[in-house]
């Protein structure tokens, strides 16, 4: 059975709610969270390395962290406010918050979970460029969210994957564009989590 078969079809606007996957003759309650969602998958396809694009505050780093004890989740994000103006679709400061703080937190959180957890502070694209193609089972893209930079991320690092490129925030106009703009058909999952098999 596929990983994408564990999940059942969701009522839209059903976000939040308790939802419900059979997983070998179980039923297994599916919390409707992104990092939910990664996990269900990593454990179905015995995932062993994430990259995630735009950590922020690490939920998603750290729930994959914890849950997924066989898998290295290297995790890349600037830790700078995206140059810009709220007049741009897909543009947030995230209500500007002190970024070298953040920065600071997170990285002493994963320096608990040892070799299992990177953290690198750069640009997402060129990044990408320090990896050999096929070498993660997946790229999480949650990044920033203009449809140029939510492309870029993805043709920079779809060649990365072998298995999945997933993202987040299918909800916003300009993800959709730029997903819609690489394959007529994603995959969607609760919590507005989108995902293309490479």
């Amino acid at each position: 059975m596929a990983a994408t078969d564990t999940f059942v079809k969701h009522r839209p606007g059903a976000v939040g709610r308790q939802h419900w996957v059979k997983k070998k003759d179980k039923r297994v309650s599916l919390r409707s969270k992104r990092w939910h969602v990664l996990e269900i998958l990593a454990k179905a396809e015995e995932w062993t390395s994430l990259v995630e694009l735009g950590v922020f505050t690490g939920p998603t780093f750290f729930h994959l962290l914890a849950t997924c004890k066989r898998m290295t989740v290297i995790g890349v994000d600037t830790y700078a406010l995206p140059e810009g103006t709220h007049l741009e679709d897909g543009y947030t400061d995230y209500g500007r918050p002190d970024m070298d703080q953040l920065r600071r937190l997170v990285t002493e959180q994963a320096a608990k979970y040892g070799d299992r957890a990177r953290l690198i502070i750069a640009d997402t694209v060129e990044t990408a460029a320090t990896f050999e193609d096929r070498s993660v089972d997946c790229v999480f893209i949650d990044a920033d969210h203009r449809t140029e930079r939510v492309l870029a991320d993805f043709d920079a690092w779809k060649p990365k994957a072998r298995k999945w490129v997933i993202g987040h925030d299918w909800h916003w106009d300009t993800v959709k564009a730029a997903v819609m703009a690489r394959t007529d058909k994603p995959t969607l999952f609760p919590d507005h989590v989108w995902g293309i098999r490479v």
